[in-house]
């Protein structure tokens, strides 16, 4: 009887064992993994250059390599030449591009043949005239030169003697200025170039307004512009060349640093994250479970 009740116990243990191990076992987790994808962000620069071709003493272009400066005479009924050319540099961010033409010569004696379909005209002041390129130079590996802004300067063939002497030496000087397109429309774009060529106003310090984060959206992040200038200049005199002076300037763009190459002759040219606390409320309620316990009542019958 013993020996019965001990071989049930065991098969009823062994019963147990083989349920919870196929219990067990269809308990299992399923999962997978995957490759990571990783952003990297870093600061992105524009950079530009100008330059034009080099003159001999005829003012008529000759071989070398490009000069950010060339000297002329003054020459009744000459057309001298003078191709200044803005080249944009590889892996530039998307830009628009802008010149100042600065010129000291009187326009009833020196025609400048601008090229009005390539650079459209933005504005002028005093003897300053900011053009802007006609299209957007887009991102490029590789470096994009520009249309010239002009390329000949013509003396009347009504100079005079007089004229020359009262005139003594004059500049015609270029600068070139370019700005990212990201978050700014053409508009805002030519008041940041106006503000440059004609009140010197350095624009990598304009910081650009944060709108504040709301409950329901993240704060836009924003870049500063950038920009960067070159400059080339001319001096047109009578008799011998004179000596120009040539002084380099430029404004720092997130680390990037445009040259001012030349200027005019005896002239400088002074060209915040919120944490977001992301909480989650979770109210968390226990659950309460009423247990009732029922009495049995056993009723005495009478015999």
């Amino acid at each position: 009887m013993i020996k019965s009740k001990r071989l049930k116990l065991i098969c009823v243990g062994m019963m147990l064992v083989v349920i919870f191990s196929s219990v067990s076992s269809s308990l299992a987790w399923l999962s997978a993994a995957s490759e990571p994808v990783v952003n990297y962000f870093s600061g992105g620069a524009i950079a530009i250059k100008l330059d034009e071709a080099p003159v001999d003493a005829s003012g008529k272009e000759t071989s070398g390599d490009r000069v950010q400066e060339n000297h002329y005479k003054y020459l009744a009924g000459a057309t001298l030449d003078k191709d200044p050319t803005v080249t944009v540099l590889a892996n530039s961010e998307e830009c628009y591009v802008y010149v100042c033409v600065d010129n000291e010569l009187p326009s009833d004696l020196f025609t400048i043949n601008v090229n009005t379909s390539a650079w459209v005209k933005v504005s002028e002041s005093g003897t300053c005239t900011i053009y802007r390129y006609n299209a957007v130079v887009e991102s490029s590996t590789s470096d994009q030169k520009l249309t010239p802004v002009f390329t000949t300067v013509s003396i009347s063939s009504s100079l005079t003697a007089e004229d020359i002497e009262s005139l003594g030496t004059k500049t015609l000087t270029v600068t070139s200025f370019a700005i990212q397109t990201a978050s700014l429309e053409t508009d805002t774009a030519d008041g940041l170039a106006e503000a440059y060529f004609y009140n010197g106003v350095d624009i990598t310090a304009i910081e650009a307004e944060t709108p504040e984060p709301t409950a329901t959206e993240e704060p836009e992040a924003t870049e500063d512009p950038e920009a960067t200038t070159e400059a080339t200049s001319v001096s047109v005199e009578s008799g011998s060349e004179s000596e120009a002076t040539t002084a380099p300037d430029g404004s720092n763009t997130d680390d990037e640093q445009a040259e001012v190459t030349a200027v005019p002759v005896d002239e400088d040219t002074d060209v915040d994250t919120s944490d977001i606390s992301e909480g989650t409320d979770g109210n968390m309620s226990d659950a309460a479970t009423d247990i009732g316990t029922e009495a049995e009542t056993n009723e005495e019958g009478t015999a």
